[in-house]
Parts: structure tokens; sequence; C-alpha cells
């Protein structure tokens, strides 16, 4: 199987999982991600191929991703 596109969006549906780690080989390069939830943070470690680009979706939140690596911390207004 190729993966070969162009753009990515990460966006994590976490269930019960606290974390999510892994990596996906693409004909551009591999896309790694490391991604730790708690009860109102999200916080992402992406890191994207040079030619990729992409966002991060998360809870209403839109980021675009720039190539390379990409370090956030997204926290929820709680209501």
């Amino acid at each position: 199987m190729k993966n070969d596109f162009e753009e990515v969006r990460i966006a994590p549906a976490f269930g019960k999982l606290k974390t999510m780690v892994g990596l996906l080989p693409t004909s551009k390069g591999t896309i790694e991600f490391k991604l730790n939830r708690t009860k109102n943070k999200l916080s992402a470690e992406i890191t994207l191929p040079i030619t990729m680009a992409g966002n991060l979706s998360w809870q209403g939140t839109e980021i675009p991703l720039k190539k390379g690596k990409n370090v956030y911390g997204i926290k929820n207004e709680i209501k």
C-alpha cells in the first residue's frame, strides 16, 4: 500500500485513551506524532515531512501545522 498525499489532517479521537504515539511512512517522508490528553488540555508533538502541509484539529480548534516539528498545547474552555 502506497501512502502518497500532499496534506494531512490530524484529528485525534481518544475515547478512553490518554496517550497516542505513532508514525506513518509516506512517499514524502514519515509523519510522527505524540499526543497526550488530560481533562482540559491536549499536548501535541507532530513532525511532518518538509514537503507536506497539515492541520491539527481538536474539539473545535484548528491549527495549521508547519513543515518539520510542531509542538502545541491546547487548553479547552471548561463550561
